[in-house]
């Protein structure tokens, strides 16, 4: 075994030393900005729609179901209404995204964000639809044009494909990340 010892008189060469130390302590800012750097890829993975593959695309009953009323009724997978993605943010409903001394974290606690994450077994329940105009529920029987008051759907279980969305992006995400902690560092050796 080698052993190394230093001692340092000079006082200018210990207080830059403990200046170092305490920059390189103070690791808020680049956790935080590593942290914000990361809700942009995630949101950059929904705006492509899976990278750096792209994900599954909407089966024909989850295109049918979308919610026509709102904006353009868009078929962008996974975000029919634009909660997961949101949820993303820091402070946002359903946000665990946040960063600390020791830490940063990038998350949602959206309760279908794992289903979507992952893929596994959906079921949408038994429900009655009861249509807010007379006719909008439409139909041809026999020639004849009839008006239903309300309709039936039993309950469905579909497979749903797992669509990553949090994730590192590497080397893009991890070579950013690396750079702004080397900032970090550099910073903290300035005289």
């Amino acid at each position: 075994m080698i052993d190394v010892q230093i001692t340092l008189n000079d006082a200018e060469t210990k207080t830059f030393l403990v200046n170092a130390k305490r920059k390189l302590d103070e690791t808020e800012k680049p956790l935080a900005t590593s942290m914000m750097y990361m809700v942009g890829s995630i949101k950059r993975n929904f705006l492509a729609q899976g990278r750096p593959i792209g994900w599954k695309p909407l089966s024909a009953y989850t295109l049918a179901m979308r919610r026509k009323g709102k904006g353009t009724g868009s078929a962008q997978i996974l975000r029919d209404t634009g909660t997961l993605m949101n949820s993303i943010n820091p402070g946002a409903i359903g946000s665990i995204t946040k960063s600390g001394k020791t830490e940063a974290q990038v998350g949602t606690a959206i309760e279908y964000a794992g289903l979507m994450q992952y893929g596994g077994t959906g079921r949408i329940p038994a429900r009655t639809i009861v249509p807010k105009k007379k006719k909008a529920l439409r139909f041809m029987i026999g020639g004849k044009e009839v008006f239903a008051r309300k309709v039936y759907q039993p309950e469905k279980v579909t497979q749903i494909p797992a669509r990553k969305f949090l994730l590192f992006q590497d080397p893009e995400d991890i070579d950013r990340i690396q750079k702004i902690f080397s900032q970090h560092v550099n910073k903290a050796i300035e005289k």
